[in-house]
């Protein structure tokens, strides 16, 4: 099983993988950069990922941020919206051809979308 994960913590990310590799004795999990609050990073990752011409099972929209200071993305969004619901959007909006074609009669591929009851606050 090939696993991408996407974030804007290279660091982070290269520890996750790391741990992933050694835990699951998996070589096929790699990270790409992804900053979900800038709608040209999301389209540069795209771009990335479908250059790899490998299938997308599965993806998981993992809400980003919660009770920041009130800030704008580089797009000029409020960030909260920018990035919890636009940028999770727009991912899944380019990458809904991929996993059209990625799923098979009763094997559809699916996307699951994390978030927290902290937008009710």
């Amino acid at each position: 099983m090939h696993v991408i994960i996407a974030g804007n913590n290279d660091s982070k990310a290269k520890q996750v993988v790391s741990k992933i590799k050694e835990e699951t004795l998996n070589d096929k999990v790699e990270f790409l950069y992804c900053d979900l609050a800038s709608m040209t990073s999301i389209r540069q990752f795209v771009q990335k990922f479908k250059m790899k011409k490998i299938p997308l099972h599965v993806l998981i929209n993992n809400a980003g941020v919660m009770m920041v200071p009130q800030r704008k993305t580089r797009d000029g969004f409020e960030e909260h919206f920018g990035l919890n619901y636009l940028g999770h959007f727009l991912l899944t909006n380019l990458l809904l051809d991929t996993l059209k074609e990625s799923g098979s009669p009763g094997h559809s591929a699916r996307v699951v979308t994390v978030s927290s009851a902290t937008h009710y606050v």
